[in-house]
């Protein structure tokens, strides 16, 4: 809490000019928050958090469509690849609430080029700060994100390529563990990609003496 509130009254200072303030990447922490897993937290912060950042009740509304916007596709990203896109979508959409928000309030056609180039270049800066950050927090405070998740069911993982080669069999029994306890995870509503990477790596320590084990004999004892 106390570093997200640090980092975002940083920026804040930064650009409290009062036109390069569209430029500020307020989605960042939400962003963040809900891929670590927090979107309660996420949805609070950016409620109270546009309270301080909005000079007045209309710019108030577009920061939090834009904040819920972002929190919403955040929540359904599979790859690092996906925050990028994210903060392209959202830079587009907060151009686009920065020109009805222009046009709203009449303003000077110049000033409202500036604020919607402006808002399309934040959310480009929101993505790339959001992945230049994720892994910092998720390797400090030891959260495993869905996305780090998915990074170890690669198959192409060092440790998973060498239980391939070392127990072929201890492998296919992994993945098939993994289809099973995904089914699972599902039907009584907990975290199924959890529980198939965990399956993936369940028996891993057969990789130490493979013959041992019965699915990696061949006409063996």
């Amino acid at each position: 809490t106390l570093i997200t509130i640090s980092i975002i009254n940083v920026m804040y200072i930064v650009f409290r000019n009062e036109f390069l303030i569209y430029l500020l990447p307020f989605a960042m922490i939400p962003i963040i928050l809900t891929i670590l897993g927090n979107k309660i937290y996420a949805l609070t912060f950016s409620f109270l958090n546009m309270i301080i950042l909005s000079r007045e009740e209309t710019w108030f509304l577009v920061t939090i469509a834009v904040a819920i916007m972002a929190i919403y596709k955040a929540e359904k990203m599979t790859s690092r690849s996906d925050i990028v896109k994210l903060g392209i979508s959202t830079g587009v959409f907060q151009g686009i609430m920065a020109l009805s928000y222009g046009l709203v309030n009449q303003l000077e056609f110049p000033l409202l080029l500036g604020m919607i180039v402006l808002s399309v270049l934040s959310g480009i800066l929101t993505g790339m700060i959001s992945l230049a950050l994720l892994p910092y927090f998720e390797n400090s405070f030891e959260i495993l994100t869905d996305i780090k998740l998915l990074e170890l069911s690669d198959f192409s993982n060092a440790l998973l390529k060498q239980l391939l080669v070392t127990a072929p069999g201890t492998f296919h029994h992994s993945i098939m563990v993994g289809a099973l306890a995904e089914s699972g995870a599902e039907a009584i509503g907990v975290n199924a990609i959890f529980a198939r990477v965990a399956s993936y790596y369940h028996d891993i320590g057969k990789m130490k003496r493979p013959e041992f084990f019965v699915e990696n004999q061949r006409d063996g004892k």
